[in-house]
């Protein structure tokens, strides 16, 4: 809970004020040392496709195409309001232009952003990009992060074969136009290296 006081049995009380760590497989809090207890500063809604990276190079380096829906499941394990959603860029940026969407567990669409798109940015980084408005997102349930590119010289990276994700994610990718994005029918198969490694905030 944000400013709310942690207990000096709190397993992190030794943590650096500032530090951010992971406290759930869902969870980032940042703590400030303050003595006798730690005060959390930041509750962030993280929920992804991909376990937490290990390296901004995880997953696989592939080449974005013009329209297509690149998507895949996501738990999202309580109520949470989302701003956006932030995605692992691959090694070539700048050219062409993202679109992020959040799509219910029914495959319909709840949340996207502008359609105009976003300048990709940042080679081997994680790329925020906010939706149009917040999303009150219910849990818990499954729900799909996909994104959507207007070219093809860009790259994103993707979740690989012979991955734990491969055994609990669904993922794919749908023919589109860029700027529509329509209901996606998401069936119970992941394909490798279509589903983006992607996280809300």
């Amino acid at each position: 809970t944000i400013g709310s006081a942690v207990a000096t049995s709190d397993p992190f009380e030794s943590v650096q004020s500032g530090t951010s760590v992971q406290v759930t497989a869902d969870q980032i809090k940042t703590y400030t040392n303050t003595g006798p207890s730690l005060i959390v500063t930041n509750d962030l809604p993280f929920f992804g496709t991909y376990p937490i990276l290990s390296s901004m190079t995880d997953g696989t380096d592939s080449a974005c195409s013009n329209g297509d829906i690149y998507w895949a499941s996501v738990f999202i394990p309580h109520s949470a309001t989302l701003t956006g959603i932030q995605y692992l860029n691959g090694s070539v940026v700048g050219t062409n232009r993202v679109i992020v969407a959040l799509y219910d567990n029914a495959g319909a669409l709840v949340a996207n952003s502008a359609l105009s798109g976003a300048v990709t940015v940042g080679a081997n980084t994680m790329q925020k990009v906010a939706f149009t408005s917040t999303e009150a997102a219910t849990g818990p349930n499954y729900y799909y992060i996909a994104v959507q590119f207007n070219g093809t010289t860009d790259k994103f990276r993707t979740i690989p074969a012979n991955t734990i994700c491969n055994a609990i994610t669904i993922a794919n990718s749908d023919p589109g136009t860029f700027g529509t994005l329509p209901t996606i029918i998401p069936g119970s198969t992941f394909v490798a290296n279509q589903g983006p490694i992607a996280y809300t905030y």
